[in-house]
């Protein structure tokens, strides 16, 4: 028997707009993976931007000790 447009046959029902979208992204929620991926989505670019980012504190002054070597494998 086909199910109806408004038939969910007991799960979520994506097909009435906005106010399922909530029950979906409840439902989401409630995977203990789901919450640990979106802990990870905040943390990564806040440690990225605090602990990287911050060894870049006055770099252009630095220059001046920095070594280059220029390699020239040619023959030889």
């Amino acid at each position: 028997m086909p199910m109806g447009k408004g038939h969910s046959n007991g799960r979520i029902n994506t097909l009435n707009g906005r106010s399922d979208l909530k029950q979906v992204i409840q439902h989401l929620l409630s995977f203990t993976p789901t919450r640990i991926v979106l802990a990870l989505a905040l943390f990564v670019p806040f440690l990225f931007t605090v602990i990287w980012m911050t060894g870049y504190h006055n770099a252009t002054q630095r220059l001046g000790v920095l070594q280059i070597a220029v390699v020239n494998k040619g023959r030889g």
